[in-house]
């Protein structure tokens, strides 16, 4: 199983990653993530966008987003992962996109620019999800049920893609960057 960051050129991606140029996160180099099954499944992955969190076919996400980066998921037995993550995604399959995150966001950066301090996301609905909170949240499942932590102690509704990916960047023992 891969997680995967890109760097979309559209309006959203841009304002994404603009937004994210903010000094406890980072440059701002990704603007979305997903994750993409392995083995026999590698065209299939799962991902929370404009229509909700839904699969799709990896070779039109090729086609569609600019792929920033891709890293395998080690440390874990792969049937065990993609288990856990097909009961999460048996869960909140067709869930929302969480357009309320992203305002969220944009709160949690001014206050942040204010105050120097990281607030709740106070516009974060609960059954819907952007997608680097869809990510985080089954790997947060993922540290429960096999104690191995991924990303950390993060509050999904407050993680933006960069975050993933400088936690990917940095753990190499968790992490292969896939350079095909």
């Amino acid at each position: 199983m891969q997680v995967m960051f890109s760097a979309d050129p559209n309006i959203v991606g841009r304002l994404i990653r603009w937004f994210t140029k903010i000094s406890w996160v980072g440059k701002g180099r990704v603007s979305h993530a997903a994750l993409r099954y392995g083995r026999t499944e590698a065209n299939w992955m799962i991902e929370s966008a404009e229509f909700g969190f839904v699969p799709n076919w990896f070779p039109y996400f090729q086609k569609s987003r600019k792929i920033f980066a891709r890293y395998e998921i080690l440390g874990i037995d792969e049937d065990l992962l993609e288990s856990i993550v097909d009961k999460q995604v048996d869960e909140y399959i067709h869930s929302s996109y969480d357009y309320g995150n992203l305002i969220g966001f944009a709160l949690i950066i001014i206050w942040y620019k204010i105050t120097g301090k990281v607030s709740k996301n106070k516009f974060d609905l609960p059954k819907d999800f952007a997608c680097a909170e869809i990510v985080c949240k089954i790997f947060n499942e993922v540290k429960k049920q096999t104690g191995i932590d991924y990303f950390g102690d993060r509050d999904p509704s407050t993680v933006f893609p960069e975050q993933l990916l400088e936690e990917c960047e940095k753990r190499p023992e968790l992490f292969k960057l896939v350079t095909e």
